[in-house]
């Protein structure tokens, strides 16, 4: 891969002969010597990532370190050509599938939790006036338990080690506030949407895995006002980093941006 020189620079600067590419511009540098790889990007997209993976570890490693071996950050650098991040590395083999024993996030972030109504969610996602008032008008203006949230709770990021806890990366989907229980039902609910998107399954069959696991997730919310919330946090995900590179022109890369709208549509 050809490396920009300002990621030349910081290779020589922490020390790093190891350059792996990553998704949105994004490269990891590894240096055996130390226990601990930067993550870096010069892209406005692989930027605003970083600096939202700072964000995440710094606000949810104290909730979460209890329970989970969360990296430590250090930002190396951050202006408008470069974002770079040290981070203590986290060692372990994620598990094989979702159905692998883990511990859901919801009970390490319950002191984090608090009511919010219907509204102020959808404001703070930034969703367009037009769907506000279409889910306002479907569920009323009900109070919604939210939490932070690490935003890609999935088994690949669950990090497993003999004798340890068990380690948890990549924060850079981080939100200070979605469905209280958004991550735990992501990580049984993703890898499913996925397997189903690249098989180019009808929309129906997305619905309907959708409502099996919500129904099976024990809350007292109604499940249709779940399930529009969870497709409102996993679409604007992916609307925040569409936007974050004012000239891109690259919609048709991000398949939740063409799904997310018609699994919210009844009509």
């Amino acid at each position: 891969m050809k490396v920009e020189p300002a990621i030349e620079a910081l290779m020589q600067q922490v020390g790093s002969t190891e350059c792996r590419s990553l998704p949105f511009g994004k490269v990891l540098l590894k240096n055996g010597a130390k226990q601990s790889l930067t993550k870096a990007a010069t892209s406005p997209r692989g930027r605003v990532l970083l600096r939202n993976e700072a964000l995440g570890i710094t606000q949810l490693s104290q909730a979460l370190g209890d329970h989970l071996r969360v990296p430590s950050v250090n930002v190396l650098h951050d202006d408008e050509t470069l974002c770079a991040l040290e981070l203590t590395s986290v060692k372990g083999t994620p598990p094989r599938s979702w159905r692998a024993p883990h511990q859901g996030l919801e009970d390490m972030l319950n002191s984090e939790q608090r009511e919010t109504n219907l509204h102020d969610i959808l404001v703070a996602e930034q969703v367009e006036k037009d769907l506000i008032q279409t889910l306002l008008d479907r569920h009323g203006n009900p109070c919604v338990p939210v939490a932070p949230s690490h935003g890609d709770y999935i088994y690949w990021n669950l990090l497993c080690a003999p004798n340890a806890k068990p380690g948890l990366i990549d924060f850079e989907y981080y939100s200070p506030a979605r469905l209280s229980f958004y991550d735990d039902l992501h990580f049984r609910v993703a890898p499913w949407l996925w397997r189903l998107i690249r098989l180019k399954m009808p929309l129906g069959a997305l619905r309907k895995t959708l409502q099996i696991f919500i129904k099976n997730h024990h809350t007292n919310l109604p499940s249709e006002l779940v399930f529009d919330l969870f497709v409102v946090h996993w679409m604007q995900i992916a609307n925040w980093i569409y936007f974050s590179d004012p000239d891109a022109n690259d919609h048709h890369e991000f398949p939740r941006l063409r799904i997310g709208p018609r699994l919210l549509d009844r009509s």
